[in-house]
């Protein structure tokens, strides 16, 4: 930190004035982490041993003044809830859901109306009249109900305010607000008991309304004095928003017509090197500004003046694992929000679950398979009981919903934990965060036992201490909370739950947020997120009180919130000398930012002493030639070859080598497999499964005989019950009576009706005779040129006869169009990935003929996605492709020469890449 900055200022102006004169003194700063520094700077100037003085953050100088506590906001709106039961008829309660909805937003216009010192009953009939006049013009019959309650809640906002400032001021207890207001009340009989004790107040900028009277008064009365750290390029410009509040306080405040405005400086525009680097996303942002702090390391013998300053706290992890492992020191003076570590996803899941479920049905509670499963794979469960064996279950068995008793019998063993998530949470809410108090002290003592967890348990402690504090405070309130507003609490208290690092905060990298920079100077500074939204924040805000009312009350609006951004921004940039912005480049997805407007303004003033270094920062991104994987045959992939090649090929797994060897390797020889999942919507290849088996039941009977009319009808009439029996045996447990699965179930009942119809048709010209369904097929090659039999197995779908004619038939649930049949010659077959369908066919024919001794006369598909063809056979471009004991020896020659690549060892499996 400059030795020239304003803390040092500060430490020689106290030393000299109080503590060399033996006078009685508090200093007042903006914040905690300024008062460190302070002491330092002072210690600094002390050549013996005395008293410190006494150093508040203005919050707690406010307490003090006050007398009043400060509560959370959780504790704060359940204290409202107390009050608005107390004064409201039972028969116009609202319950505690509802009364949330609103209440955290009128909280927040509370807490404004004191911090600016506004007469409550004023603004709420200034309010209550501008509602009014939006619907002056209504009639009494066009006024509805819900349109009285509005009115009526615009009318009970002075009780709601006065009762609930008069609780809260009995306890003495209070929000930030009422605190403030209180001081102002409480600030004569204050200082009175004080004594000849003097106030310093130093480094603030804007000031609500309730400061701004107490620092006036102290002024007057010559109690205080009070230094600003101003400059004088921001304070001369009328239209710079970093000087915006300081300009108003020398301008308006009586005091300074007679007094001077201290302290003003000129250090903005003295010598700075400022390097703005754009940058992809937020793990670009960390390291980058890894590479920086290393650049920094080698041009400075330490890091002590150097300040990496993150607007975004989420980026702290990412920039810890990106700094140089040769820093010596660092401190991190931020603290890290609880919400983003493992412990609070986990709660935020089974809390999602068991809301969900307590919404679909409460007296079931159906768990959502999705949900339940994102809960059992989260990793510290699997840490604490064993639940692969039932998301197995859940799988293989396709359950969509289940109920904690289902979910019980097929979970084996009991587990505690088990029960502490799975149960219903139908209990009022304390008992409730009894669970979730169980089960983080459960999490505790598992990650006890595993290494490398200490930052995990720092976050269930720092979580448990949080949930602890709540748990006190809905005590009293416990049997009128639903699961949802507990949860609502749950989040407004885990939110607070933050990680603070312990680090010397003298030496080294100091990292810190936005607001623990004020006060502080520093040689370096490396700031991130320098996006709009970020830096300066959005516009949003939650309130009640319209724009142009709070422009005519005096409250903040955007923009003066713009400017407590400005002011913070340039006041630490303004004694560097060397400055780096990051900001995040992209422009799409979640991540996307557009550059901050402070980083414009920094180009469009382009101070002559200001050297301005522009870039932009991407990863180096390999250059990626399309080169096809090989895998060379060693001992054990060809073991595994013999191995599939004696238990048997199929027609699928030899086609599937011919369209990418590749694949065939992953999935025929590594036996490498897609996770199963719970198939929520039916799949094709189930909805393959279930017509093949509805149709297998209805031929059955029939099988061997003259297939007749009557037989069809009768098929026709009663197809549902197998079709339904056959979603049960293969879709198991997946509910088809409703959504998409019921829209596939009435598709799948089309299909058969047309098929059944399309045998009709085909029985008034020719007989058929059905031979064979789902028949399996298993043959042994034995020839000269492979180094073993090999087997060929599968299974083909139908085989007929119709006029006489034997045919094969395959089922193709997919669409097949006549094209992908029509038959060239064989050297197409092993080139063309799209004609596999006839190298199938072709050796189901081989297959069919050398088991039975019977050669099949038509190769056919029927495709049920374009069914109007019909039963489509192998053509060669005009006919029927007769198949021949020629053809087959032809194709025999085929297969024996793909096997025979496949078993050998000099061959290797290379990948087929798409054209």
């Amino acid at each position: 930190m400059s030795n020239s900055g304003f803390l040092n200022q500060l430490a020689c102006h106290v030393w000299d004035n109080y503590l060399t004169q033996n006078k009685e003194v508090v200093i007042v700063l903006p914040s905690k982490r300024a008062k460190v520094f302070l002491l330092k700077a002072l210690q600094q100037r002390a050549d013996n041993i005395l008293f410190a003085p006494r150093i508040l953050s203005i919050e707690q100088f406010m307490g003090d003044v006050s007398g009043i506590r400060l509560i959370d906001p959780a504790e704060t709106l359940l204290q409202f809830y107390t009050s608005y039961f107390k004064i409201t008829p039972k028969e116009k309660r609202e319950d505690f859901d509802s009364f949330s909805k609103w209440a955290n937003t009128l909280l927040a216009d509370f807490n404004e109306i004191d911090r600016y010192l506004l007469e409550p009953n004023s603004v709420f009939q200034y309010l209550k009249e501008a509602e009014a006049l939006k619907r002056w013009n209504l009639e009494p019959e066009h006024s509805t109900e819900l349109i009285q309650k509005y009115l009526v809640f615009w009318n009970a906002l002075p009780l709601y305010y006065q009762t609930f400032y008069q609780d809260l001021k009995d306890s003495q207890q209070g929000y930030q607000g009422l605190i403030c207001r209180e001081a102002v009340f409480n600030l004569q009989k204050y200082i009175d008991s004080k004594g000849n004790l003097n106030f310093v107040f130093a480094g603030f900028n804007a000031l609500n309304k309730a400061e701004e009277h107490i620092f006036q008064w102290l002024l007057k009365e010559q109690k205080a004095e009070v230094f600003w750290d101003a400059d004088v390029h921001f304070l001369e410009d009328p239209y710079h928003d970093a000087g915006w509040f300081l300009r108003k306080i020398k301008s308006e405040w009586a005091y300074y017509t007679s007094h001077p405005f201290e302290w003003i400086s000129n250090n903005f525009s003295t010598d700075k090197e400022i390097h703005i680097i754009g940058t992809p996303k937020s793990v670009g942002q960390a390291r980058v500004a890894g590479d920086v702090v290393k650049q920094l390391m080698h041009e400075h013998s330490n890091l002590e003046r150097t300040a990496l300053v993150l607007a975004d706290e989420h980026l702290l992890i990412p920039v810890l694992h990106s700094l140089p492992q040769s820093i010596s020191s660092l401190n991190v003076t931020m603290s890290y929000p609880a919400k983003s570590n493992p412990v609070q996803i986990l709660l935020q899941l089974i809390f999602k679950m068991q809301l969900n479920a307590q919404k679909r049905n409460a007296s079931q509670f159906q768990f959502y398979h999705k949900e339940l499963i994102q809960v059992l794979n989260h990793p510290l469960l699997i840490g604490m009981m064993d639940s692969k064996p039932l998301i197995k279950v859940l799988k293989k068995n396709n359950i969509s919903f289940l109920n904690f008793e289902k979910l019980s019998t097929l979970f084996d063993a009991k587990h505690e934990v088990f029960d502490w998530v799975f149960s219903p949470w139908q209990e009022p809410s304390n008992e409730i965060m009894n669970r979730i108090l169980s089960l983080l002290v459960a999490i505790r003592n598992h990650l006890k036992s595993t290494p490398d967890q200490e930052l995990s348990l720092v976050f269930v402690y720092a979580l448990y201490q949080s949930l602890q504090k709540l748990q006190n405070h809905i005590a009293k309130h416990h049997d009128v909370l639903s699961l949802k507003a507990f949860y609502d609490l749950f989040k407004q208290s885990s939110q607070q739950a933050s990680v603070s690092f312990e680090g010397e905060p003298l030496v080294g990298l100091q990292i810190m947020g936005i607001l623990e920079s004020r006060g502080l100077d520093f040689d370096n500074v490396i700031i991130t997120s320098m996006n709009e939204g970020t830096l300066p924040a959005g516009k949003s805000a939650q309130s009640f009180i319209p724009y142009d009312i709070k422009k005519e009350l005096g409250l903040p609006t955007y923009k003066e919130k713009d400017a407590v951004f400005a002011y913070h921004f340039y006041n630490l940039i303004k004694r560097a000398q060397k400055v780096y912005l990051i900001y995040n480049t992209e422009t799409e997805g979640l991540e996307q930012g557009e550059k901050s407007r402070f980083i414009t303004q920094l180009e469009v003033e382009n101070l002559s002493n200001h050297q301005l270094v522009p870039s932009t920062f991407a990863a180096e991104v390999p250059g990626i030639t399309a080169t096809p994987k090989s895998i060379e045959k060693s001992p054990n992939l060809m073991k595994r070859l013999h191995g599939l090649a004696q238990s048997g090929f199929s027609p699928s797994s030899l086609a599937s080598y011919i369209r990418n060897p590749l694949q065939f390797y992953y999935q025929k020889v590594l036996k490498i497999r897609e996770e199963e999942e719970v198939e929520e919507e039916i799949a094709a290849n189930t909805l393959g499964s279930v017509i093949h088996k509805t149709l297998e039941d209805l031929y059955t009977p029939y099988l061997k005989g003259v297939l007749t009319l009557a037989h069809l009808k009768k098929m026709a009439q009663s197809f549902e019950k197998p079709l339904q029996e056959a979603f049960k045996s293969i879709y198991k447990e997946g509910e088809v009576n409703r959504g998409k699965n019921l829209i596939a179930y009435e598709v799948t009942k089309k299909y058969i009706q047309r098929f059944l119809s399309q045998e009709e048709e085909m029985l008034q010209s020719q007989e058929i005779i059905v031979e064979g369904l789902e028949q399996k097929l298993a043959i042994t090659i034995d020839h000269p040129e492979l180094p073993f039999p090999v087997v060929l197995n599968g299974t083909i779908d139908r085989v007929d006869r119709f006029g006489g004619q034997l045919r094969i038939i395959d089922y193709k649930t997919g669409k097949v169009i006549k094209n992908q049949l029509k038959y060239n010659g064989f050297e197409e077959l092993l080139s063309e990935v799209k004609k596999d369908k006839i190298f199938q066919l072709l050796c189901y024919a081989y297959m069919y003929h050398k088991q039975h001794g019977i050669l099949p006369e038509q190769a056919c598909i029927y495709s049920f996605k374009n069914a109007k063809e019909g039963i489509m056979a192998l053509y060669d471009g005009k006919n029927a492709l007769e198949i021949t004991p020629t053809l087959l020896n032809d194709f025999e020659a085929l297969l024996v020469c793909l096997i025979k690549e496949i078993l050998d060892p000099t061959v290797p499996i290379v990948e087929k890449l798409p054209k």
